[in-house]
């Protein structure tokens, strides 16, 4: 599609990049990811997400990503309650509020920490990476 989108975008810029935006990017969804003194298993957030038909409302430990389904047109209200040193957005330990969309993937809570730790050993980064992948895969379904 690019090159015809390149011919439309020498008579109009803005069709081309609208017709770009509507037809060839894949809305994915929204990831919510967290930074700081993040260790497996540990409370480290309370979250709610509020769309026109359904809340949810998780307890977030250290480690878990999950997936939570919804479609691109689905957009929810999200407030977030970080642990003390926890960064979600607006500094250690403070609320966040806002808006997120769902996508081809819906809305992914990624609690793995910010820079993600990998093992220094080859075979456990990769066994690491591969759980993962699974651990995605299967909540996507």
């Amino acid at each position: 599609m690019a090159p015809h989108l390149g011919a439309i975008a020498r008579l109009s810029e803005d069709a081309a990049y609208d017709t770009f935006r509507r037809e060839c990017a894949v809305p994915l969804g929204t990831c919510i990811a967290f930074a700081g003194r993040i260790y497996p298993g540990a409370g480290i957030a309370d979250l709610r997400l509020a769309s026109a038909t359904r809340q949810e409302r998780l307890k977030v430990a250290g480690g878990e990503r999950t997936v939570i389904p919804a479609g691109r047109e689905e957009e929810f209200e999200v407030e977030i309650f970080p642990a003390r040193k926890v960064e979600a957005g607006a500094g250690p330990g403070r609320r966040v509020t806002g808006r997120c969309r769902g996508g081809e993937v819906g809305v992914i809570i990624d609690a793995r920490g910010r820079p993600v730790q990998f093992p220094d050993e080859p075979g456990d980064r990769r066994a690491l990476v591969s759980e993962w992948r699974r651990a995605f895969a299967e909540a996507a379904r």
